[in-house]
């Protein structure tokens, strides 16, 4: 999306997300924080992300809609920092009732995911077979959720 989480949550945004009434949502929001907490104030980032996530499933949850957090495909950032952001995923998750899944953290490796072609060549954003993998590694998981909500 090319956005931070709280970027585009104005009241406008927050309306139409409630008036829409998804039966699942899908938080993959840890890209670009984890990116960015990785070249500026790391904290700051952290605190953002979890509290910006957090306003997302609360809001989700006013219409008892499901919600799923994934946790990134791989990033090219430290490992540690990547640890930080799957905590704050499961720990957003746990608290929120959301559904919670590390399914796409060992679909590749940063190291060799642009030789392999599952990222462009920043390493972040998948190709096409990078996504296909994505879908097929969620699929299992959201196919049990919107079954769930119907």
């Amino acid at each position: 999306m090319g956005h931070l989480l709280g970027q585009d949550l104005t009241q406008l945004v927050q309306e139409s997300i409630v008036q829409q009434q998804f039966n699942v949502s899908v938080f993959l929001g840890g890209y670009l924080y984890a990116e960015e907490a990785n070249s500026q104030n790391t904290a700051r980032r952290t605190k953002e992300y979890q509290s910006n996530l957090r306003k997302y499933v609360d809001l989700i949850h006013t219409y008892q809609g499901k919600c799923l957090i994934a946790d990134p495909s791989p990033l090219p950032v430290p490992a540690k920092l990547v640890a930080r952001f799957n905590a704050i995923d499961r720990s957003v998750a746990k608290a929120g009732g959301c559904t919670y899944t590390s399914a796409l953290s060992h679909l590749w490796s940063p190291a060799t995911s642009v030789a392999k072609r599952l990222t462009l060549v920043d390493g972040i954003h998948p190709t096409a077979t990078g996504y296909r993998l994505i879908v097929k590694a969620l699929m299992p998981t959201l196919k049990r959720l919107v079954r769930s909500s119907v």
